[in-house]
């Protein structure tokens, strides 16, 4: 039962989606809690990790690196594409462009974590294009959309390290130690 509610995670978030978009009151109240259901999210996805797993994306640089390069390339030209096409102003390319320039966040590792794919290198994307979007968002959003933007960079930071980090090394730490129980658990 729980395995089919999360092999149609796509279609709960896409249904949730649009009920948030046409019935926006009940959904304003829980806006508090995104930040810890998002260190949860992460607490669960360290507890399914082992120091290996960081150990292994680390010896793949090549990996890392071509994720960085499309995180930073194929995004917001891809951002800039559809806004041209489809004739925005110069504030929505100006947003669309700063929205295909961020990270993924805690949702493509959710999405990374459900498809089965390598949640480890997942995060180390989310963490690193995150550390170098501070500094590469806003020249492209300078370079494609000939804005600029201010990125609150100790907020980002510290976001991070609250919302990814911390919880992700308290999960590998636990799943070191309390192996059998996390084992059980998952």
């Amino acid at each position: 039962m729980l395995g089919r509610i999360t092999h149609l995670f796509p279609l709960w978030a896409l249904l949730f989606s649009l009920l948030a978009y046409w019935q926006p009151e009940p959904f304003v109240g829980l806006k508090g809690q995104i930040v810890p259901l998002l260190t949860i999210i992460m607490l669960a996805m360290g507890l399914t990790l082992k120091p290996q797993n960081f150990l292994d994306v680390v010896r793949n640089k090549k990996a890392i690196g071509l994720g960085l390069v499309l995180q930073f390339s194929v995004m917001p030209l891809a951002a800039l594409l559809v806004s041209l096409l489809l004739g925005f102003d110069a504030e929505l390319t100006v947003g669309m462009v700063l929205v295909g320039s961020v990270a993924g966040g805690t949702s493509s590792n959710v999405m990374c974590y459900l498809a089965k794919g390598d949640v480890a290198l997942s995060i180390t994307m989310t963490a690193l294009s995150t550390l170098l979007g501070v500094f590469v968002t806003p020249l492209l959003v300078q370079l494609l959309a000939g804005k600029s933007v201010d990125v609150p960079v100790l907020d980002m930071l510290l976001s991070l390290v609250k919302i990814v980090l911390i919880p992700v090394v308290f999960g590998v730490v636990a799943n070191v130690f309390l192996h059998s129980l996390t084992a059980r658990i998952e």
